[in-house]
């Protein structure tokens, strides 16, 4: 043993713990920031009342509930078809199936977990890098759906204001 107290034998030991917590950290991390998660969604439901959500569904028409999944439909097939334009944009092609996971989930993930361009670019990293599509192709894929979501953004935006200045003024009655 030296003078520090360190010896052969105390480094692997070191190197061992060390590599243990190395491991251990992400899973530690998601399972912290799962609690977190679990506990601010508690914390923003507790108004709700389970029994007066399932009362307003079931009251809705089935024309609504019809008219609300074909909506759902479409804007799953929006993202699927921006992914699809920007694959094409940079000559890349890909199987359907590989192509309705990446969209879907770049784009639902993304925004669900927030800073969508990271997560949605890690997500398809894993399955377009999957179907064989390079880093570089992954990045210009999110940088494209990223600008394309921006300006899209920017327009519907626009077009509220729009419709919100050229919307008849209401007064309350006196």
């Amino acid at each position: 043993m030296d003078s520090q107290g360190t010896g052969t034998a105390g480094a692997p030991f070191r190197v061992s713990v060390m590599g243990m917590l190395r491991r251990a950290a992400p899973v530690l991390l998601a399972v912290g920031g799962i609690a977190v998660l679990l506990l601010l969604l508690q914390a923003a439901s507790a108004s709700l009342d389970y029994h007066q959500v399932i009362k307003a569904l079931r009251g809705l028409s089935a024309r609504t509930l019809l008219v609300s999944l074909l909506a759902v439909a479409v804007s799953y097939a929006a993202l699927v078809a921006r992914d699809a334009a920007a694959l094409r944009h940079i000559g890349v092609r890909l199987p359907w199936p590989a192509l309705l996971v990446g969209g879907v989930a770049g784009s639902a993930l993304g925004n669900a977990v927030g800073l969508g361009a990271l997560t949605g670019g890690a997500v398809r990293y894993r399955v377009y890098g999957a179907a064989g599509v390079g880093p570089a192709a992954v990045a210009r894929v999110t940088v494209l759906t990223a600008a394309s979501f921006g300006l899209a953004l920017v327009a519907w935006g626009a077009l509220g204001l729009l419709l919100a200045f050229a919307a008849p003024a209401t007064t309350p009655a006196d």
